[in-house]
């Protein structure tokens, strides 16, 4: 099971998640966001993005991702991408990989994209105390991926669950034969330690 750093981008800042739809600015210069990013991606050989204005808003930083790139960061980038198109941009701009959701993109889309991808597509799953959402079961997401031509899935914890809640669920897809990555532990933090993420966590201060 992988576990890789992650940033949180919104109006080209990056940010901390204090709530639903709540954000907390960290960083907002551009060139401490890139140096915060390549320290990262140089330690860690991976980053993973989640790109909050696509999300919500489907206008995802390509500015910054384009400054990542002439970086030599190459990052995973979850940006809720909802078209064909909008997954050939994020990689244009530089993405390695990209996390897609059945909600943003239908089954059909999903494997049109994966056909004609070079690269990897991943797909998003909320897991919380009582498993998959939509109580799906490991074998059923492991026919899915393979049906769809997907990469693997990434695991989002639900608003009940803490994050040990995951393994077990990680355990029974791997099992069933489907490539894992728990959704990654914030890469940046405020002053105040989030107890609730026991991996080690990234301060953009180290960057400089």
């Amino acid at each position: 099971m992988d576990r890789i750093p992650r940033l949180f981008v919104r109006k080209g800042n990056l940010v901390w998640p204090e709530g639903r739809r709540q954000w907390r600015v960290l960083v907002k210069a551009t060139d401490d966001i890139v140096a915060t990013a390549q320290a990262l991606f140089r330690k860690h050989e991976d980053l993973y993005v989640v790109d909050v204005d696509g999300l919500e808003h489907s206008h995802a930083n390509h500015d910054l991702y384009q400054r990542f790139e002439r970086a030599q960061v190459f990052p995973w980038l979850e940006a809720g991408l909802r078209r064909i198109e909008d997954v050939m941009d994020a990689f244009f701009v530089g993405a390695s990989r990209v996390t897609v959701r059945l909600r943003d993109m239908p089954p059909a889309r999903l494997r049109e994209l994966a056909a004609i991808a070079e690269e990897e597509i991943h797909l998003s799953l909320d897991a919380g105390r009582d498993g998959l959402e939509k109580g799906w079961r490991g074998a059923d997401v492991a026919s899915f991926v393979r049906s769809s031509g997907l990469d693997g899935v990434v695991l989002e914890a639900m608003h009940d669950a803490e994050p040990s809640h995951l393994d077990p669920v990680a355990f029974d897809l791997q099992h069933a034969g489907v490539p894992v990555t728990i959704a990654p532990w914030p890469a940046t933090r405020p002053r105040v330690r989030q107890e609730r993420y026991t991996a080690m966590l990234f301060d953009p201060e180290d960057a400089r």
